[in-house]
């Protein structure tokens, strides 16, 4: 995957990134496709947890937003 194809695929499944550095979004864009798939999937089970909670108080992890 390009790495600009990795930001757009963290924007599509809900995260944040306009309130992230020049220097995380350069960390993001250089996951692997496994670190990629890893982050997506904590996010998912994140939400899936308490779907009420996140959606009123955005939890900070890393500086992303789940």
């Amino acid at each position: 995957m390009r790495d600009g194809d990795k930001l757009d695929k963290l924007r599509a499944e809900g995260y944040a990134l306009d309130m992230l550095s020049d220097e995380q979004l350069d960390i993001l864009r250089d996951l692997s496709d496994n670190e990629l798939g890893v982050l997506i999937e904590v996010g998912h089970r994140l939400a899936a947890e308490e779907p009420e909670v996140t959606a009123h108080a955005p939890m900070t992890i890393g500086g992303l937003f789940f």
